[in-house]
């Protein structure tokens, strides 16, 4: 399965308000079931924002800058990898070579389990 913090595409994005995707993919996991949500948010997708996931085996929480934003109840109950994937979808077969390198920056990446409780 594939917890997807964030997701975001150029044409749904803006100064304004940007929608993202978050959620869970399935992928090969025959007990659980796709379930992304396209949370549209007042937020500049140019700009520097957090995203992260708490995620129990119950359930996900997503949250943008620290407030939350979606919850998903399936039982992802096993370890998972973590992904950054940057993907480019140009408009046209045409690409100018002065257009590139594209660059994506991430500042900070950061994982933690949570202390068990007997």
């Amino acid at each position: 399965a594939e917890l997807c913090v964030c997701e975001l595409f150029g044409d749904r994005i803006g100064r304004d308000r940007s929608t993202v995707n978050i959620g869970v993919k399935a992928q090969e996991d025959p007990h659980l079931r796709d379930d992304i949500g396209a949370v549209e948010l007042a937020l500049d997708a140019f700009d520097w924002h957090s995203y992260s996931v708490v995620w129990t085996p119950e359930q996900a929480r997503f949250y943008v800058d620290d407030r939350l934003v979606r919850s998903v109840e399936q039982r992802l109950d096993y370890p998972l990898l973590l992904l950054v994937d940057l993907f480019e979808f140009p408009v046209d077969r045409q690409r100018d070579p002065a257009d590139y390198p594209k660059v994506g920056e991430v500042a900070a990446v950061r994982g933690y389990r949570h202390a068990r409780t007997s």
